[in-house]
């Protein structure tokens, strides 16, 4: 899994390289976007939202389950995300659509989804088999963006932005596999609880199952300002089994930055385990991606300490295993 996820860089690039080969047909009359995927394959569409959340005026939905909303229709554009191409829910979701004659595209590797889509002459995007698909995310991100743009709905070419990402990181890798070395050693035994501002809550999902697939961790995360009405609470009951990552950037909002810091008060009352990442770039997709980098990488480092395999997730396949059986 650490050759994996030393790839990021490179597959942003791969990502732009497959969406610039594509062909996609869509309706200009899109009136919402549905974004369906599970785990992660579907993490990339809660990443999009969190990036265009005040810059399109069609709102997002990001949907993880079997069914679809009652408002999907024929103006509803529908991205159907699922690597393997045999996710369960997301098939399920997705002939929901082509029954309610949503305009459909499927991003996939293979499997049912690609059958589905070429038996309905559906738009859709074929990646790069024979990955985990929580490290096809890179690819799976630039998909998503193009889909979009090729729709009228993003009028800003953010693949450029993610082109730069991309050369960033390769630059930054050392540096940010040695931050999180360190901090693997301290944290691999303690309960993770990540922090971060709301702009930042896809990044808070990717840390937690990055932490829960590869380190084999239980983990939780929590966004402010909301944390601060309620979980704020509960560090009443804090002990020094809790470890306290904080997530953050350049481009927090003043009265967020004061939030952090008193939680950060609070936390260190309980315990000594408290640890930050700062990206600095001024932009919400670098530091974005900056960010999950990071953790990808750290999420790996605490399995190297463990002494797990990284790449090892035999209960979830076990439980498809039961779902296919009567």
């Amino acid at each position: 899994m650490e050759e994996l996820v030393k790839q990021f860089p490179s597959l942003l690039l791969e990502g732009i390289q497959i969406a610039k080969k594509c062909s996609l047909n869509t309706n200009k009359n899109i009136q919402n976007i549905v974004i369906c995927g599970m785990g992660g394959s579907g993490f990339g569409g809660r990443l999009i939202y969190d990036w265009l959340y005040d810059k399109i005026n069609v709102p997002i939905s990001i949907i993880q389950r079997y069914n679809i909303p009652s408002y999907v229709n024929k103006h509803t554009l529908f991205i159907a995300c699922s690597y393997s191409g045999n996710t369960e829910e997301t098939i399920t979701a997705t002939q929901e659509a082509i029954n309610k004659n949503a305009i459909v595209v499927g991003i996939t590797s293979g499997g049912l989804l690609s059958e589905i889509c070429n038996d309905k002459k559906l738009n859709c995007i074929t990646l790069t088999a024979g990955l985990p698909p929580r490290a096809a995310l890179p690819m799976l991100i630039v998909q998503i963006i193009y889909i979009l743009q090729k729709s009228n709905i993003l009028q800003v070419n953010l693949l450029k932005e993610i082109e730069l990402a991309s050369n960033w990181l390769s630059i930054q890798q050392k540096e940010i596999q040695q931050r999180a070395k360190k901090i693997a050693k301290k944290i691999h035994n303690k309960h993770i609880m990540i922090y971060t501002d709301a702009q930042m809550e896809s990044v808070a999902i990717r840390a937690r199952q990055q932490i829960n697939e590869n380190s084999k961790m239980l983990c939780t995360y929590h966004i402010i300002p909301e944390m601060n009405h309620n979980e704020l609470v509960g560090w009443a009951g804090g002990t020094q089994f809790n470890a306290a990552l904080f997530l953050l950037h350049d481009q927090v909002s003043t009265q967020n930055i004061k939030r952090l810091k008193y939680v950060e008060r609070i936390i260190k009352e309980k315990t000594n385990y408290i640890f930050n990442f700062l990206s600095n770039n001024n932009n919400l997709i670098l530091n974005s991606l900056e960010i999950i980098y990071f953790v990808d990488i750290l999420s790996v480092e605490i399995a190297k300490t463990k002494g797990l395999d990284a790449l090892d997730i035999s209960v979830i396949e076990d439980l498809k295993v039961v779902l296919q059986n009567d």
